[in-house]
C-alpha cells in the first residue's frame, strides 16, 4: 500500500535513469521500471518502450541486469499487452503479438551477429510456455543459429550452454504440444460418449460425425519433423566427437550425451539413420594424440549411446566400421574403456548370432578372430587381465566351446593372483585370488567348476546386462567367502593352521561389500569371542593383528563386536534382576529397566536414558542393531561413535583393566603398519587419539610417541591436548617415561614444543617455553622476538650462549638447544645470509648452507657444489617439497633450453608437486601459519614450469627474433609481478622469493645484455628499445636484493623489506 501511494514518484525516479549514459546504471533502471510495470498497470507505449529498449540492449558488461528485466518483464507482457496483436496484414507474421513481433524482428534484424542476439535467445530458452504458443514463428531462426553457437571459432562456453538450452526448448515444447493434443483426445471421447447417450432418433447423423471428429482439426505438427531432428543430432555429434575442448575443458559434455540420448530415442522418434563420418573422424585424430584414455572413453561412451538406439539394418551396413573402431580401442588398459569396449563386443556379438548373413560376412569373421587372438595373447603375456575377463564375461555364451580352451590359462592366473592376495595385493586381485583359494579348498574338478560358474553367470544373466554391476570377480569372490565361513564355523578347524592361513580373508570378509555377507562374519567373529567387555576391548586392540587391512578404518568393525557385547551383558543382567524380582517376592522389587541401565553404563552403552520405562531390553536391540549396520556403512559415523563412546568404555574400567589396556594402546599405536592409513581421514590414530582426548583420567602414552603420531598421522590437535594435560596435571614435567640418558624418550615438554614448531604456532611456542625456562636470558629473549624484535633477540641469545660457555650460566642441553635454533632463526630474519653461509660451512649443517646460499651464490656455477650438499642432508630433508625444488632447479639450469621440457624434468616437477600436497595433507585442515610456507613452495613450483618456457625461448632467442621473443618474457614476467605474498607474510618468504626470481633475471640477462649492447640497424630500433626495457627491468632485482639483505630496520618490524618487493615487482 505504501509503494502504491509512491507510483508516480517511482516510475519517474526509474525513468530519470533510464536516459544516463552509464551502461549499468540505466540497465538496473530498467530493471525497477520491470518491477513496476508487473507489480501495476502501466500505459502499452511505457511498456513497449522498455521492453524494445531491452531487447536492444546487447553489451556484454550489463548482461545479466538486461536478463533479470526481462525474466521480470515477459510474464506480464501478454497481460498487459494482450489486445495490442499485430497487424493481420503483416506477412509471417499474422496473429502475432507485439511483444513477440519485437522479439523476432531483433533475431531478423541482427542475424548476422550473435553478440546482439544472445540475450534474446537466452530470453526464448528461459521461457518456453510463454513462446510455446509461437514456436513455428522462432523455429527456424533458433535452429538456423545453433551451428554459429556450437562450432565455429568464436563459440565460447556460454555460447555452447545456450544452444544446448535452445535443443532442450525443442524437446519442452514437443511434449508440450504432446500433452495438449493428449488432453484434446480426453475432451473428444467425452464429448462423443454424451453425445451418444443424450441425441434423439430425429437428429442428425452428420452431427454426430461432427462432434466425433473433434472441435479441432488434426494437424500434422512440423516442429521437429526428421530433418529438422536430424540437424541437430549431427550438431551434438559434432560437438560431442569432435570438439576435445567442449569435453575435456567445460562440464557441458554429460548434458550433451543426456540430450543425445533423448532425441535418439527409438520408443518417442521413429528410427533415425546415422552415418559414422563423426567417430572415424574422431578415432583418427585420438591416434594421432596418443590414444588419450579419457577421449577414448568418451567416444566410446558416445558410441555406446547411439548404437543402443539402433536397429538391425543399422547393424549390419556399419558393423565393418564398428568392427574397426573396436579393435583400435581394445589396447587402451583402462577399466572404464574395457566395460565400454566389452558392452559393443556383446552388441556386435549378439546382431552376427541373430543374423546369419552377417554372422558369415569377413568383417564378423575378422573381428571373432583378432577377439581370439587378443585373449590369448593377453592370457599368455599377462597384460589387461581385467578387460579380458570383460571381454569373456560378455561373449562367453556366443563363443560356444572356444571358452574351455581358456580354462588351463585362466586357472594360471588364478593361482598368480591367489599368491598375490596372500601377500596383500591390490583389491583389484581379491575376486581371482578368491577363485583360487576356493579351489584349493576343493582340489577335484576345479577347471570344471570354474567352466561351469561362467555357463552358470551366462544363463544366470538377462541378454545385454551384466552381473553385478559388470564386475566379472563378484561371484567368484562370494563363493569363496562363503568357503572361508564354512572353515571357521566347522569345529574340526578350530585353532589348527588352516584358519590361521585365511585370517586375512577372514577379515576382509568382515569389510565385504556385500552386507549380508559382512554380517555372517561379524556374527562368526562375535560367536567365537568371550561376552567380556575388557576382554573384548584387549583382543580387538592388542591380540588381533589388523595389517592385513591397515589401509582401511578397522574400527568400523570393532564397534559392531562391542556393541554385542554390551547387549549379551544386558541380557544376562535383566535376566538375573527378573528372577530376583520373583525370589524377593512384591516387598522387594527390584526394577529391571534400573538393573539394565546400570549393565549398559557399566559396559559403556549410556543408552539408559533413551530407553523408555520398563526397562524393555528389545528396545535397547532395536537402538544397537541400525547403529551397528549404521558404523559399517559411513567412515565419519563410525570415527564420531568411536569417539564419544570409548571415553564412557575407559571411565567403566577398573584400574588394572586400564593399566592393561594402555600396554597394549602402547604397542598398538607403535605398529608400522598404520602408515599405509597416513593420507586417509580420518583415519585410526586420529580415532584413538581423539578418543584418549575424552578420558579421564586420560592413558598414559609416552610424549615421544604422541609427537609422533601427531605429526605423521595429522593427529596435532589430539596429541597436542594430551601433552598440555600432561603439562598442566604436573604428573611429568621435565622428565621422562623411560631414562633420559639411554636418548630413548624426551619429556612432555620437548614433544609440545616440537608440534609447536611443527605448526608454527609461534605464540603458543614461546607461552609454553616462558612458562618452564629456567634462565632469565631465555625469557628476555623470547619476548623481544614476540615483539618483533629481532636484532635485540639475536643479541640477547648470544649473551646467553657467551654466558654458558664462560661456566658463568650453568645450563641445560634443552635450553641451550632452544638459544641456538633460535638464534639461526632471528638471523634469517634478519636476512644475514652471509653469517648463516659461514655457520653452516664451518659446523657442517648442509640445510642451512643451502638456504643460504641459495641467496647469495649463483647456482649455475655451483652445481656439483649444490648437489653434494643436497647429498649430504638427512634423510627426512631429502624428501620435502623444499628438496624437490632445489633439484628440480638443478634439472633446469643444467643444461641448454631443450633441457627443460626433457622428461626427467617434467618427472621432478610432479613430485616436488606431489611433496608439497602430501605435507599440505599432513597439517590441520584449519588454516595455520605452517600452511603459509607450503603455499609459497606451491608458488615456486608453479614458477618452475613457467621458467622451463623461459629457458625454451632464451635458447632460441636470435637477433632478428628479438622483438617477438622479448614479448613472450613480458607476458610471463607480468604475471609474476601480479603474484606476490601477502604484506603480512614473513620476510623469509619475500626473501626466498626474491631470490628465486633473481637467479631467472639474471639467466634472462646473460642472453639479452650481449644483443643490447651489439649496434643494430635503423629498422630494428623498436625491438632494440623493447630489449633495452626489458634489460632495465631485469637489472634492477639486483638493487633490490640489496636492500632485502640489509633492510635491518623492516626486519626488525616484522614487515617486508622495500627491496624485497621492488624485485618481486619488477
Amino acid at each position: 500500500t505504501a509503494v502504491a501511494d509512491l507510483r508516480k514518484d517511482v516510475i519517474k525516479f526509474g525513468w530519470l535513469f533510464i536516459r544516463n549514459d552509464d551502461i549499468m546504471i540505466k540497465n538496473a533502471s530498467y530493471v525497477l521500471v520491470a518491477q513496476f510495470i508487473a507489480a501495476f498497470d502501466t500505459p502499452p507505449k511505457i511498456i513497449l518502450q522498455a521492453y524494445s529498449s531491452l531487447l536492444k540492449a546487447h553489451q556484454v558488461e550489463s548482461r545479466f541486469l538486461v536478463r533479470q528485466a526481462l525474466d521480470i518483464l515477459l510474464p506480464v507482457l501478454p497481460v498487459r499487452l494482450g489486445q495490442h496483436a499485430n497487424e493481420p496484414g503483416t506477412a509471417g507474421t499474422a496473429g502475432l503479438p507485439a511483444w513477440a513481433l519485437l522479439a523476432k524482428r531483433i533475431l531478423i534484424d541482427n542475424s548476422a551477429s550473435l553478440a546482439h542476439t544472445t540475450h534474446v535467445y537466452q530470453l526464448i530458452a528461459g521461457h518456453p510456455a510463454i513462446f510455446f504458443p509461437f514456436r513455428m514463428q522462432f523455429a527456424s531462426n533458433l535452429v538456423g543459429i545453433l551451428q554459429k553457437m556450437c562450432l565455429t571459432h568464436s563459440a565460447t562456453s556460454e555460447t555452447r550452454t545456450l544452444a544446448l538450452d535452445i535443443m532442450e526448448l525443442f524437446l519442452a515444447w514437443h511434449d508440450m504440444l504432446e500433452s495438449h493434443a493428449s488432453a484434446d483426445d480426453d475432451y473428444n471421447s467425452t464429448a462423443v460418449q454424451e453425445f451418444e447417450a443424450n441425441r434423439t432418433p430425429e437428429e442428425d447423423s452428420s452431427a454426430a460425425r461432427s462432434v466425433s471428429n473433434g472441435s479441432l482439426p488434426a494437424q500434422p505438427d512440423l516442429l521437429l519433423p526428421e530433418s529438422r531432428r536430424e540437424t541437430i543430432v549431427g550438431l551434438l555429434l559434432r560437438m560431442l566427437c569432435l570438439v576435445f575442448d567442449f569435453v575435456l575443458k567445460s562440464n557441458l559434455g554429460p548434458r550433451a550425451l543426456e540430450l543425445l540420448q533423448r532425441y535418439l530415442d527409438a520408443a518417442k522418434w521413429p528410427p533415425m539413420h546415422l552415418r559414422l563420418t563423426f567417430f572415424e573422424r574422431s578415432i583418427q585424430q585420438i591416434e594421432a594424440l596418443g590414444m588419450n584414455q579419457q577421449l577414448v572413453q568418451h567416444i566410446l561412451t558416445v558410441l555406446s549411446a547411439v548404437t543402443s538406439q539402433m536397429q538391425a539394418v543399422w547393424f549390419e551396413e556399419y558393423f565393418g566400421v564398428l568392427a574397426t573402431m573396436v579393435r583400435k580401442c581394445v589396447v587402451v588398459d583402462d577399466g572404464q574403456v574395457q566395460k565400454l569396449i566389452a558392452t559393443m563386443l556383446r552388441q556386435l556379438y549378439e546382431q552376427a548370432a541373430a543374423n546369419e548373413r552377417l554372422g558369415s560376412s569377413p568383417a564378423a569373421t575378422d573381428l571373432r578372430a583378432h577377439i581370439e587372438a587378443l585373449v590369448n595373447k593377453n592370457l599368455q603375456d599377462g597384460t589387461n587381465t581385467f578387460g579380458t575377463l570383460l571381454i569373456l564375461h560378455s561373449i562367453g555364451e556366443f563363443t560356444g566351446e572356444q571358452l574351455y580352451s581358456y580354462i588351463p590359462l585362466l586357472m594360471k592366473h588364478v593361482q598368480k593372483y591367489t599368491k598375490e592376495h596372500n601377500t596383500h595385493a591390490p583389491a583389484l586381485a581379491t575376486g581371482a585370488a578368491a577363485a583360487a583359494s576356493a579351489s584349493s579348498l576343493q582340489p577335484a574338478g576345479s577347471a570344471a567348476s570354474i567352466a561351469s560358474l561362467g555357463s552358470e553367470t551366462s544363463a544366470q544373466r538377462p541378454a545385454g546386462s551384466n552381473t553385478d554391476g559388470g564386475d566379472p570377480f563378484a561371484l567368484l569372490e562370494r563363493k569363496y567367502l562363503s568357503l572361508v565361513l564354512e572353515v571357521y564355523n566347522d569345529p574340526r578347524f578350530t585353532r589348527s593352521e588352516m584358519t590361521m592361513r585365511l585370517e586375512q580373508a577372514f577379515l576382509s570378509g568382515m569389510q565385504s561389500e556385500d552386507s549380508e555377507m559382512r554380517s555372517r562374519f561379524l556374527s562368526t567373529f562375535d560367536a567365537n569371542m568371550p561376552p567380556a567387555l575388557p576382554v573384548r576391548l584387549n583382543y580387538l586392540l592388542e591380540t588381533q593383528s589388523w595389517e592385513s587391512v591397515a589401509s582401511t578404518f578397522w574400527l568400523q568393525q570393532c564397534l559392531p563386536l562391542l556393541f554385542a557385547s554390551t547387549l549379551q551383558r544386558g541380557s544376562h543382567l535383566a535376566a538375573a534382576a527378573a528372577a530376583k524380582t520373583e525370589t524377593n517376592g512384591p516387598g522387594m522389587e527390584v526394577d529391571a529397566g534400573d538393573m539394565a541401565e546400570a549393565s549398559l553404563e557399566r559396559n559403556g552403552g549410556d543408552v539408559g536414558g533413551g530407553i523408555g520405562s520398563g526397562g524393555d531390553m528389545v528396545s535397547i536391540k532395536d537402538i544397537m542393531g541400525p547403529l551397528s549396520r549404521m558404523v559399517l556403512l559411513d567412515t565419519s559415523f563410525a570415527y564420531q561413535v568411536w569417539v564419544a563412546m570409548f571415553p564412557r568404555l575407559w571411565q567403566n574400567l577398573s584400574s588394572k583393566e586400564r593399566h592393561d589396556l594402555t600396554s597394549g594402546l602402547i604397542r598398538l599405536l607403535a605398529k608400522p603398519y598404520h602408515l599405509s592409513q597416513t593420507s586417509a581421514r580420518p583415519n585410526v590414530i586420529q580415532a584413538i587419539l581423539d578418543g584418549f582426548c575424552a578420558c579421564s583420567p586420560a592413558p598414559r602414552l609416552p610424549p615421544q610417541l604422541l609427537r609422533y603420531l601427531g605429526q605423521t598421522y595429522s593427529a596435532w590437535y589430539p596429541a597436542l591436548t594430551l601433552l598440555e594435560q600432561k603439562i598442566m596435571d604436573r604428573h611429568e614435567i621435565e622428565s621422562a617415561i623411560f631414562d633420559r640418558a639411554t636418548g630413548v624418550e624426551l619429556g612432555a615438554f620437548d614433544a609440545l614444543a616440537e608440534l609447536y614448531t611443527s605448526l608454527s604456532a609461534s605464540h603458543y611456542f614461546y607461552g609454553a617455553w616462558k612458562r618452564h625456562c629456567q634462565y632469565n636470558e631465555s625469557h628476555v629473549a623470547l619476548a623481544y622476538e614476540q615483539l618483533d624484535d629481532w636484532s635485540s633477540a639475536q643479541a640477547a641469545y648470544e649473551r646467553a650462549q657467551t654466558k654458558a660457555r664462560a661456566g658463568v650460566l650453568p645450563f641445560s642441553e634443552a635450553e641451550y638447544c632452544l638459544w641456538e635454533s633460535r638464534w639461526i632463526e632471528t638471523t634469517k630474519r634478519l636476512q644475514s645470509w652471509d653469517m648463516l653461509l659461514e655457520l653452516g660451512l664451518h659446523e657442517s649443517l648442509p640445510e642451512i648452507e643451502l638456504e643460504a646460499g641459495w641467496r647469495t651464490w649463483d647456482w649455475n656455477e655451483r652445481q656439483t657444489q649444490v648437489r653434494q650438499l643436497l647429498k649430504a642432508t638427512p634423510a627426512e630433508f631429502a624428501g620435502s617439497s623444499r628438496a624437490k625444488f632445489y633439484e628440480t632447479y638443478l634439472a633446469l639450469v643444467k643444461g641448454s633450453g631443450e633441457r627443460a621440457k626433457t622428461t626427467d624434468f617434467q618427472r621432478m616437477c610432479k613430485e616436488g608437486i606431489k611433496a608439497c600436497l602430501q605435507e599440505w595433507n599432513e597439517l590441520p585442515p584449519v588454516g595455520t601459519p605452517a600452511h603459509i610456507g607450503i603455499l609459497h613452495l606451491f608458488q615456486l613450483m608453479v614458477e618452475l614450469g613457467d621458467a622451463s618456457n623461459i629457458y625454451t625461448s632464451l635458447a632460441a632467442t636470435k637477433a632478428e627474433n628479438l622483438e617477438a621473443k622479448s614479448g613472450d618474457l613480458k607476458s610471463v614476467l607480468q604475471t609474476w609481478r601480479e603474484r606476490l605474498p601477502n604484506n603480512s607474510d614473513p620476510i623469509n618468504i619475500w626473501s626466498d622469493l626474491v631470490a628465486w626470481r633473481q637467479h631467472i633475471f639474471k639467466a634472462i640477462n646473460d642472453v639479452y645484455v650481449p644483443f643490447i649492447t651489439q649496434p643494430q640497424p635503423p629498422q630494428q630500433s623498436t625491438a632494440d628499445d623493447s630489449s633495452a626495457g626489458q634489460s632495465d627491468g631485469l637489472k634492477s632485482p639486483n638493487k633490490s636484493k640489496a636492500d632485502a639483505k640489509n633492510g635491518r630496520k623492516d626486519a626488525d618490524d616484522g614487515k617486508p623489506a622495500a627491496g624485497a618487493t621492488n624485485s618481486a615487482l619488477t
